[in-house]
């Protein structure tokens, strides 16, 4: 099926998204809202795809069909990155490709948000692939739920971990990063982690800084 408009939608700054969508797919408008609501209010194209800028199947994802089903045009509504567990296996290779396979020494730590939506459950699917394919150099931990910050700490104990990259697994480097996991605040990440004595690399970057995560974005484009 031909779409006539690509709606993106997503918190964070869409707009490097939008353009690098808009040469890939010149025959299509691009848009993009922070949600549903707001840019089918605004679209006037026929037939629309819809694709959520959200890492789970969460409630966000749920809140962005609902709203879909209620525009009274045609909008097709396309799926989070972590869709599935082939999704989830190929963000963990694209993880451990960006930070762990070169240099083959370094450990890295993600973080996200967490969830308490039942697909939170990939949270821990994506740490056992990302522990189990990395030989116990790159783990997962979230802010809110499990794995957490006290199965990070066992992490770090069993491998013998002096230092480490602090990465977010986050779409954007928003404030939950900035503040959360990399910020320099008592209650943040970073800081938790220096005061048990590790030094501390942070990664300033969301995932759809990465080049192979658009890809995944964009290959699940039906156009």
């Amino acid at each position: 099926m031909a779409f006539d408009c690509i709606l993106l939608v997503g918190f964070g700054d869409l707009a490097p998204l939008a353009a690098e969508a808009a040469a890939r797919y010149p025959q299509c408008e691009i848009h993009f809202a922070q949600t549903a609501a707001a840019g089918l209010a605004h679209v006037r194209a026929g037939r629309i795809f819809l694709q959520p800028l959200y890492l789970l199947p969460g409630f966000e994802y749920e809140k962005l069909c609902r709203e879909a089903a209620a525009y009274p045009g045609q909008a097709t509504v396309g799926t989070p990155l972590l869709h599935a567990e082939n999704a989830v296996a190929s963000l963990a290779k694209i993880l451990l490709a960006e930070h762990v396979e070169n240099p083959r020494e370094q450990a890295v730590l993600f973080v996200g948000h967490g969830s308490a939506h039942p697909a939170g459950r990939l949270y821990a699917q994506l740490n056992t692939l990302l522990r189990e394919q990395s030989e116990g150099r790159a783990a997962l931990g979230v802010l809110d739920g499990q794995p957490d910050f006290a199965d990070a700490q066992s992490w770090i104990t069993q491998n013998k971990l002096n230092r480490l990259r602090l990465a977010p697994l986050m779409l954007h480097a928003g404030k939950h990063v900035q503040r959360e996991i990399i910020g320099d605040g008592a209650e943040s990440w970073r800081t938790r982690l220096e005061s048990a004595g590790l030094e501390v690399c942070p990664v300033n970057r969301g995932l759809l800084e990465y080049g192979a995560v658009r890809e995944m974005v964009f290959n699940g484009l039906p156009l």
